[in-house]
């Protein structure tokens, strides 16, 4: 396995564990009964998404 590879597995692994966090975090300011534990889900704006995917294909093209 070369490098390149780890290294954007371990970038998604933190960007993983940061929102898994985030989302624990949230849970834990808005308790009550009328949250039952689900969070709502924040939108992504259209410049973001282009980001993510930007990401993912330069990613998806590394040099051999």
């Amino acid at each position: 396995m070369r490098l390149r590879p780890r290294i954007v597995d371990a970038v998604f692994g933190a960007l993983e564990l940061g929102a898994a966090f985030y989302d624990w975090v949230r849970n834990l300011r808005r308790p009550g009964p009328e949250h039952d534990g689900d969070t709502d889900p924040i939108p992504l704006t259209h410049r973001d998404a282009e980001r993510i995917a930007e990401f993912g294909r330069r990613a998806g093209h590394e040099k051999k």
